[in-house]
């Protein structure tokens, strides 16, 4: 059975793949599909667009405000954003086409604490693109790479998600 529509969402696509949204009026909820790595190494990098539900409902709904932040099993995310980074890897987000990476970790999109999460960054959704605001026809693009550190002694398929924290408007 299809999962319910909720009044409003994000779309997260991966390239033409739904990872959350409509596809054909059914609301569907995937996992991003990201490569595999070994210590040492780094995953290929892949794309991530997000938009609102304002599209598919045909509202001007905008979105102000767009915070990132990383969610899923604790245990992980424990990995991915305390142990890792003092070893230079961790789960890393580029904005700009993959000119740059920042790091998640307990000072950049850390659940526990909202004042960690980074504003959307104009750059991520276009020429007129404004800081943490999504506007009901724009699509943020990012960019998410793992980087396992040589000294990583827990590797395997990560439950972990990119989240959004907003206000409709």
């Amino acid at each position: 059975m299809p999962t319910p529509t909720p009044g409003f969402y994000l779309n997260w696509t991966q390239g033409t793949a739904v990872l959350t949204g409509r596809v054909n009026l059914v609301f569907q909820q995937n996992e991003a599909v990201s490569g595999i790595s070994f210590p040492g190494n780094e995953t290929i990098p892949i794309n991530v667009f997000m938009s609102s539900s304002a599209r598919d409902k045909q509202t001007f709904d905008t979105l102000s405000n767009t915070r990132l932040y990383l969610t899923g099993d604790l245990t992980q995310i424990a990995t991915v954003q305390t142990v890792w980074p003092p070893l230079g890897g961790g789960l890393f987000i580029s904005y700009d086409g993959g000119r740059t990476y920042t790091g998640f970790s307990t000072t950049y999109g850390y659940q526990p604490n909202p004042s960690t999460w980074p504003i959307v960054p104009a750059i991520s959704i276009g020429l007129n693109g404004q800081d943490g605001v999504l506007g009901p026809f724009d699509s943020a693009n990012f960019i998410l790479k793992f980087v396992i550190p040589d000294q990583a002694t827990q590797y395997q398929v990560y439950d972990i998600s990119l989240t959004a924290d907003y206000d409709v408007v």
